[in-house]
């Protein structure tokens, strides 16, 4: 009896800090490396789609249900490695403090939420920005 109690007391203390996957079903740490066009299943009928072009490089992204993404991109392993002036999720430009990209490593930075879309990392820009 007294080992039984104890082993019981042990897992709800366990179920208290425990953190699993399904806990986290919402969320997304992608690290990507691109080059050329590329996809990927990130789960049970989610996909990744990477493709790189002319304008910049793009991250199409369809997933069952809205995610917080955290993207981590070398743009150095690009067959041409820019540094982005702008990035836009869904058509719409991130807010500067959503992204960032580090000229030393090549490492853009991006974190944006939903459940289908495209991210665009411009290589030029029209306008004078970032």
């Amino acid at each position: 009896m007294v080992l039984k109690d104890y082993q019981r007391r042990t897992l709800d203390a366990v179920r208290d800090w425990l953190v699993t996957l399904a806990d986290r079903a919402d969320r997304l740490v992608i690290l990507a490396f691109p080059r050329g066009d590329g996809a990927a299943a990130v789960g049970a009928d989610e996909r990744l789609a990477a493709h790189e072009r002319g304008d910049g490089w793009r991250l199409r992204a369809a997933f069952r249900r809205s995610k917080r993404i955290a993207l981590q991109a070398s743009l150095a392993t690009l067959a041409r490695p820019f540094v982005p002036c702008a990035v836009e999720w869904r058509g719409r430009p991130l807010p500067p403090d959503a992204w960032r990209f580090d000229p030393a490593t090549g490492v853009l930075r991006a974190a944006f939420t939903g459940r289908r879309g495209t991210l665009l990392v411009r290589a030029r820009c029209a306008a004078a920005g970032r």
